[in-house]
């Protein structure tokens, strides 16, 4: 297997592993927006609550899938080939038995809801588990040789596809099935690129090499991930469980569950690609402490240099967005946008925490502090479903408890105890931060401003205020955070390194 251990082919790899997971992921978002915009206006919002009340179910058996695997396969120095083909068909078999339990539990689903609308989108989605287990492998093996622009072609052609086929689908009135073929198709060509990308072929199961220590390793980073995976979904499965039964309730899922989607968008675009380099890079910083602490600044700043402007910009133009991208009809799902919008801050925080500590190996405390987290998310749930009386909309105070709980609460004392793993403090990182925190808000505060006149002037044009304020934010934040914007460019940006 390939290695990377000196300290110029480490940076090389961070510096070029990055501009393509953040160039692949803003092209994605762009994919996204445009599939959204499109299928909202053909498919109902009651089907997508339809779909929302079952996809976070099928997200959390997935983590049972990989069951960790993937970051045993890219924490570990040193593997055999036997010993993943070992994991590879452990993760086959665990796709076929989480494929057949999902089947399983479909009835006991729609008891629990109380409707059957999702007992056959159940049963539907049961088969994606089966390619989660064919492809985890090769993808954490091109991961692991930073081979990054290979995993950000095979996700955007895979997304790509799958929209085209989606729209296809909802355009015939195919309402929650459009959804259902759209996860297949990805998944589907994900697994056909990435083999045809990674060359390594597994041996017979017989042949196979011991892999009990790395099983262990991915039993605690699967809990985690488990748990991760259940503090982004406890909010939906939350709703669906007090109002998913009628479908006016859906359709308070189905909204809710789209404007989350749309917050993590940026997330997603930011978080995921640096914890896809993060994991890497710290497990080959190893046991030199002050170059895994470097590392973890750089990317905690440039993570905040770009998630502090997103979020605070998506709160002042929520309204906009959804009804440039839904119509009318989507309207008043702003205000749930904008209260979810700090979200994307703390739930940056919580991932970079969890792969800092699963570098570090420290994969107890990091199941414990997910754990906390769920339970912390679940009662800002709760709390902010007792406050629907006093907002009016159950998804708005649903979304403001989660928020409330994620980025007040969770947020900074994760990452405290994260970058205490490595002996470093916390206030280098947050030091960093001054300049684009103060950017975002003088340019948050100039875009409300200038939006309160547009509604006034264009109160009918949403897509063009959305166009003008966007432009207006980027151009003040740009001119004020460009000393952390330059940094960044160097750091991560240059093409001739």
């Amino acid at each position: 297997m390939t290695t990377i251990s000196t300290d110029e082919s480490l940076n090389d790899s961070v510096s070029r592993g990055t501009r393509w997971l953040l160039g692949g992921r803003l092209i994605s978002q762009f994919i996204t927006l445009a599939t959204l915009a499109v299928l909202y206006r053909l498919v109902p919002q009651e089907e997508f609550g339809r779909f929302g009340m079952v996809i976070p179910v099928i997200y959390l058996l997935r983590v049972f899938v990989s069951f960790g695997l993937n970051a045993a396969t890219i924490q570990r120095p040193e593997l055999s080939n036997e010993q993943v083909s070992g994991l590879f068909w452990f993760n086959t078999a665990a796709g076929v038995i989480v494929s057949v339990v999902t089947v399983g539990i479909a009835p006991l689903l729609g008891w629990i809801y109380r409707t059957d609308v999702v007992i056959p989108v159940t049963i539907a989605l049961s088969g994606t588990a089966l390619f989660i287990g064919l492809l985890t492998q090769h993808e954490a093996l091109l991961v692991r040789k930073m081979e990054m622009a290979r995993v950000v072609t095979a996700r955007m052609v895979s997304q790509v596809l799958a929209a085209i086929v989606a729209v296809v689908v909802a355009w015939r009135e195919g309402g929650v099935w459009a959804l259902v073929a759209q996860q297949y198709v990805e998944l589907y060509v994900m697994f056909v690129m990435v083999w045809r990308m990674e060359p390594w072929r597994p041996v017979p199961w017989r042949y196979s090499g011991r892999i009990g220590d790395l099983v262990q390793f991915g039993s605690y980073h699967s809990l985690g991930g488990f748990m991760s995976s259940l503090y982004l979904t406890i909010d939906k499965l939350f709703l669906s469980l007090m109002m998913g039964a009628s479908p006016s309730g859906r359709a308070i899922i189905g909204i809710y569950s789209q404007c989350f989607r749309i917050m993590t968008l940026p997330f997603y675009q930011v978080a995921g690609p640096i914890s896809g380099m993060m994991l890497p890079a710290l497990s080959r910083a190893g046991s030199d402490s002050r170059k895994a602490g470097t590392l973890v600044t750089d990317f905690v700043r440039l993570a905040a240099l770009i998630l502090l402007p997103a979020s605070v910009g998506m709160f002042v133009v929520a309204p906009d967005l959804m009804e440039s991208l839904g119509g009318r009809a989507w309207l008043p799902a702003g205000r749930v946008l904008a209260a979810l919008a700090p979200a994307m801050i703390g739930l940056a925080a919580l991932q970079m925490t969890s792969v800092i500590l699963t570098a570090r190996g420290r994969v107890r405390l990091m199941c414990g502090l997910e754990m906390l987290a769920v339970v912390g998310v679940l009662i800002g749930c709760a709390l902010g479903y007792l406050w629907e009386g006093s907002l009016g909309n159950t998804g708005l105070a649903v979304a403001a408890g989660y928020s409330l709980v994620v980025t007040c609460l969770f947020a900074t004392a994760y990452l405290r105890l994260a970058m205490a793993s490595f002996e470093s403090s916390i206030l280098e990182p947050l030091g960093r931060l001054k300049r684009p925190a103060a950017a975002a808000l003088v340019m948050g505060a100039a875009v409300w401003l200038v939006r309160i006149w547009l509604v006034q002037q264009i109160p009918e044009a949403s897509l063009l205020r959305l166009a003008v304020l966007v432009g207006l934010g980027g151009v003040i934040y740009g001119l004020i955070a460009q000393p952390e914007i330059r940094w960044a460019r160097e750091k991560f940006f240059q093409f001739n390194s």
